[in-house]
Parts: C-alpha cells; sequence; structure tokens
C-alpha cells in the first residue's frame, strides 16, 4: 500500500462523496448535500492556506481511502507552552 500526499482536487472530492453523503444521512440539520463544484472550490481554499494536507491511500492502482488533516499552531499561554497539532478533519476508507 502506497500513502501520498495529494492536490488533486477531482481525486479528492470523488473520495470525500460516500463520506459526505453519509453525513447528510446521519445528520441532515448539519450537513449539506454533496456539490462538486463547491467542494473542489472549498477543497483548493483549504489546500493553499499551507496548513490543510490530504493523503491518499492506494494499492494495486485502486484508491482505498484518504485522509484529510489541518496542522494547527496553538499560542503559549499563562499555562501552557505553543504547540503544533494535527486536526483530523475526515478519514475515509472505501
Amino acid at each position: 500500500m502506497n500513502i501520498t500526499q495529494t492536490t488533486d482536487l477531482e481525486l479528492i472530492a470523488a473520495l470525500n462523496k460516500p463520506i459526505q453523503d453519509l453525513h447528510v444521512a446521519l445528520y441532515p440539520q448539519e450537513f449539506v448535500p454533496y456539490d462538486s463544484i463547491a467542494i473542489k472550490s472549498q477543497l483548493q481554499k483549504m489546500l493553499q492556506t499551507g496548513t490543510h494536507e490530504v493523503y491518499v491511500a492506494e494499492e494495486n492502482g485502486m484508491h482505498l481511502g484518504y485522509v484529510w488533516v489541518e496542522i494547527q499552531s496553538k499560542p503559549p499561554n499563562a499555562f501552557k507552552k505553543g504547540y503544533e497539532c494535527v486536526y483530523v478533519h475526515q478519514i475515509g476508507v472505501i
């Protein structure tokens, strides 16, 4: 299995569809129906920030899933030193 970072909006949007459809089915009051154009536009904006990353798992030419993460920087405060962490927005396994 190969895991690689991708910025391929078509691929990410296609892998996202079953996840978005499930979210809408389970929580229609919170999630909007899948819209490929809107999703690709939003993904493009997020990927351009440099803090969002998408990784795809592939084996024998088949995409098996993806993970979308955000690298978050937390500033220091009176209680903690500053640090970076990874927030997982979505994990999809096909």
